[in-house]
């Protein structure tokens, strides 16, 4: 019978969950090469910023409702839309699943064994929505990243200051371009 407690067993265990997390990874990356077909990719999460950039500044867009919602993630999205690139949008939303899935590591280290800090880290990247998520232009992942992200000890609704301005945009990202304002 072999013996599951030998270190050199727990190490295997750790390869194989990092490898299926590196292969997951990479499967996520291939599947968001491709340009993006969801309606609400192409009709609220690029397009508003699109209409920013192409007009310089931020601006009131009634016809679109949409336009009113927080769109502090999705002016991530304008740095790769001013070049042209479409697909870097999906890679953007695809690291904050990547940045939780180390918070979740961060958290799970202080009390468990590495393997099961790991094994943490595949079963989040590994459910279904979170794979679908990973390769779309949202904001979702961006939003579970930053609820968790929170200050140890905080409710949602009291994070620090610093929480606070990175999860808000910055504060003075109202400026699209230099001498464009509202």
């Amino acid at each position: 019978m072999p013996n599951f407690s030998t270190p050199k067993f727990r190490a295997s265990i750790s390869l194989g969950i990092v490898l299926s997390i590196a292969a997951l990874i990479v499967a996520v990356l291939l599947l968001s090469s491709v340009p993006p077909v969801s309606r609400d990719a192409l009709t609220h999460h690029l397009a508003v910023p699109k209409l920013y950039l192409q007009h310089g500044n931020l601006l009131e867009l009634p016809q679109i409702v949409f336009s009113y919602y927080p769109m502090n993630l999705d002016l991530l999205y304008m740095l790769p839309l001013y070049w042209g690139n479409d697909i870097l949008p999906k890679y953007i939303h695809f690291l904050f699943a990547l940045l939780t899935a180390a918070l979740i590591y961060r958290y799970l280290k202080k009390y468990l064994p590495l393997q099961y800090s790991w094994l943490g880290v595949l079963l989040f990247l590994s459910i279904p929505v979170i794979i679908k998520l990973s390769i779309t232009v949202y904001v979702d992942l961006g939003l579970i990243f930053f609820f968790n992200g929170r200050a140890p000890g905080t409710s949602a609704m009291e994070g620090g200051k610093l929480q606070i301005g990175l999860s808000s945009g910055g504060g003075n990202s109202h400026r699209v371009s230099p001498g464009n304002q509202i």
